[in-house]
């Protein structure tokens, strides 16, 4: 996706990783091309997930109460100064999450949770998103199987197994995904724990899951778009 701006005034990494005290220090009319770059990109991701709002926006970004962090790919234009190609986005950040394994064991866990992932559609399937995906990796300190993903697509899924050899995805009743290996050496909270009622996507509060298998997964999901 092409923006009129050179990221290369705002940007020092060909992957920007921009947490709410960066976003607020660019909240003005100077960096308005990284709002607009970031309220395009979470348009497009839901537009292709078929969500009828918008996840991720400058806004959101900033207001959350969540620890969330977003992460620009981009790179320069070949022959416009003033011109930059926005590659592709990921949002995380940090959720209180009740889970439950495959013993149906229940957990409360902070797991840093990946919220909004989307790559444009024309740059897909080049190793765009396992890059960005390795560098978030890295940036966190964090191992793959101690990611819980929000609302999956199939082709997150794939994605996960093809990279990272994450197998037999745990669907919570919220669409939260984690791993087996996830609760490893994890302490399971006791069965008599009250139940928070199940709150919609997006919602700011913790959730209680209860396990659907993957082959029991809701048929309503759409997921992130095609990824790497």
């Amino acid at each position: 996706m092409e923006i009129a701006y050179n990221l290369a005034e705002v940007f020092d990494e060909p992957i920007q990783r921009l947490d709410r005290e960066l976003l607020r220090k660019l909240y003005n009319r100077r960096f308005s091309a990284v709002q607009d770059a970031i309220d395009k990109m979470g348009a497009l991701s839901s537009r292709e997930q078929g969500l009828r709002r918008i996840l991720t926006s400058y806004e959101k970004l900033l207001e959350t109460e969540d620890e969330q962090v977003i992460y620009i790919m981009w790179k320069k234009h070949p022959t416009s100064v003033n011109t930059s190609i926005v590659i592709a986005m990921l949002k995380g950040g940090f959720k209180n999450l009740y889970l439950f394994d495959l013993a149906m064991t229940p957990f409360q866990e902070k797991v840093f949770s990946i919220l909004d992932f989307y790559v444009f559609h024309s740059l897909q399937r080049q190793g765009n998103g396992h890059q960005l995906f390795d560098f978030m990796l890295q940036k966190e300190q964090i191992d793959p199987m101690q990611c819980a993903i929000d609302k999956p697509s199939d082709s997150l899924v794939r994605f996960m197994a093809k990279h990272y050899g994450l197998e037999n995805p745990i669907w919570q009743s919220t669409n939260y995904v984690v791993y087996p290996g996830y609760f490893v050496d994890k302490n399971p909270i006791s069965r008599e724990a009250p139940r928070t009622p199940r709150t919609p996507r997006g919602s700011e509060k913790s959730l209680y899951a209860t396990v659907a298998p993957l082959h029991h997964r809701p048929s309503s999901l759409s997921g992130q778009a095609e990824q790497d």
